[in-house]
Order: structure tokens, then C-alpha cells, then sequence
């Protein structure tokens, strides 16, 4: 009984450990897509201050 006890104690560990690297990759993943998402906006925002310089020496 003892034994069985362990053995689905050792499992559910097992299951949880691996439902945490799941979502720890889905968090890096979630986070990566931000850092490119906040990159372009940057990257938008140089361009229009590069536009505006051009049009306000017309």
C-alpha cells in the first residue's frame, strides 16, 4: 500500500514538474513576443521622428 502510495506520489511530481516547464516556456515565449512587439514599435517610432525631421526642413 506503502508502495503504491510512493509510486503515485513520485508521478504526480512528475506531472507537475513537467505542467510547470510548459508553462514557463509559454512565459518565455509570451515575453519574447512582447520584446519584438515593443522593438517595432521603436524601430516605427525612430522612422515617423526621422519623417517629421525631413518635412519640417521642407
Amino acid at each position: 500500500m506503502l508502495t503504491a502510495a510512493v509510486i503515485i506520489a513520485v508521478f504526480v511530481l512528475i506531472g507537475q514538474s513537467v505542467l510547470l516547464l510548459i508553462l514557463l516556456k509559454a512565459v518565455k515565449q509570451h515575453f519574447r513576443e512582447q520584446q519584438i512587439l515593443q522593438e517595432q514599435m521603436v524601430y516605427q517610432l525612430v522612422n515617423l521622428r526621422e519623417e517629421w525631421k525631413d518635412k519640417q526642413q521642407i
